[in-house]
């Protein structure tokens, strides 16, 4: 496998997907069994994004002392019930690096959680990326994913993507924590940071045809919200949220949102300022 990424550039457009890559480029989601969440709190989240590091250079198996690259990691986003990474294969395929990760990931979260079974639907699924277009688009989706899902207003105010680390690899201010395990090197390469930052600020068109948790999002009426409200959060009242600590109300409004309840629907119904719902999600 290449380590030099190499696209064919007289495709433009986005192709229709292939099982193999070309050129080693997939786009790679895993999400949780029965949509069950596989990010908790946000040390869940730190603890994916090391392992998802650690795991990106390898031992030589022709000399121990030295470490290999096993693939490259362009973009990611973590949503609290599955996460989107953009790769590269390099030294291992992504089947293996992906096994890798997903069952030291799984450890960990049956280990903190004190359960047993499968975290992860199936190993993963995947998609390649044959073109520079495509590639564009991908970085698109990827950091959009909680504009989408209304969590946040733009890629840069949602802390488990890697937009903020792609910013301040090209000198631009960052006001959130990130992690550095993106290779903006290789990403700049593709595009300029002026082009991606563009581009990553473009609403997501349902033609772009990618690989998607749900192919079709549905919306929950207002009854449901207020039962998951009520159950999740083990009210009396629904009056009562506004009463709970910080991290359970952020917690509980990614869940409502990425499970289809929109931000007024929240806010309508809890009574929350949308400005201060806004910022607990940030």
């Amino acid at each position: 496998m290449a380590d030099r990424l190499i696209f064919n550039t007289n495709l433009i457009m986005a192709r229709k997907i292939r099982e193999q890559s070309q050129n080693g480029v997939y786009h790679v989601m895993v999400r949780g069994i029965d949509r069950q969440e596989i990010f908790i709190d946000d040390y869940d989240r730190r603890m994916f994004l090391k392992i998802l590091k650690d795991n990106i250079q390898i031992p030589d198996k022709k000399d121990e002392g030295l470490k290999i690259r096993a693939f490259r990691l362009f973009s990611y986003c973590l949503m609290s019930n599955h996460a989107h990474l953009l790769i590269q294969e390099i030294e291992q395929t992504s089947a293996q690096f992906m096994q890798r990760i997903c069952t030291r990931y799984a450890m960990y979260f049956n280990a903190k959680y004190t359960r047993i079974g499968h975290l992860f639907q199936d190993r993963f699924r995947s998609e390649p990326c044959n073109d520079v277009g495509y590639f564009l688009t991908l970085v698109r989706y990827i950091h959009q994913n909680p504009v989408k899902a209304g969590i946040c207003e733009t890629p840069e105010q949602y802390a488990w993507n890697s937009w903020n680390e792609i910013r301040f690899a090209a000198g631009q201010p960052v006001s959130l924590p990130f992690a550095d395990v993106c290779d903006k090197k290789a990403l700049f390469d593709i595009a300029f940071f002026e082009e991606l930052d563009h581009l990553v600020h473009m609403p997501v068109s349902d033609r772009d045809n990618c690989l998607d948790i749900d192919k079709v999002r549905i919306r929950i009426n207002n009854d449901k919200v207020r039962c998951m409200i009520g159950e999740f959060c083990n009210l009396k009242s629904i009056s009562d949220f506004v009463l709970l600590e910080t991290e359970k109300q952020k917690q509980a409004v990614i869940r409502f949102l990425e499970s289809g309840a929109t931000i007024s629907q929240i806010c309508s119904i809890t009574g929350m300022n949308r400005r201060v719902l806004c910022r607990l999600v940030e």
